[in-house]
């Protein structure tokens, strides 16, 4: 997903796009209703789970697309974890697993 302003990064998220949000502790995961995963970085924090963040780069701090090679069909988060199932059925899991939450 190349984002090029403001303006335009903020224009896909739309009502009628959306199909879910879910948060974590420090992010938000909107699932659009075309299978892609996009994570929103909360301003006060200073990373996020499921994107590669670039140095000096407002862009990518603050918003972007999750990298899932397949269409998402669902998310869902735990404070420090998300689960994603893509619409052939393959599960993805990423973030924090000191409970064994992420397998």
């Amino acid at each position: 997903m190349k984002i090029t302003s403001e303006h335009e990064k903020y224009e896909q998220f739309n009502h009628s796009n959306i199909l879910t949000i879910e948060r974590t502790i420090d992010n938000y995961f909107i699932l659009l209703k075309n299978g892609i995963l996009v994570s929103l970085l909360d301003k006060k924090k200073s990373s996020t789970i499921g994107r590669k963040m670039r140095e000096n780069s407002e862009i990518n701090q603050s918003i972007g697309k999750v990298e899932i090679k397949e269409k998402v069909a669902d998310v869902r988060c735990g404070d420090k974890h998300v689960l994603a199932i893509t619409i052939c059925g393959k599960i993805y899991s990423w973030g924090e697993n000191s409970n064994g939450q992420v397998k």
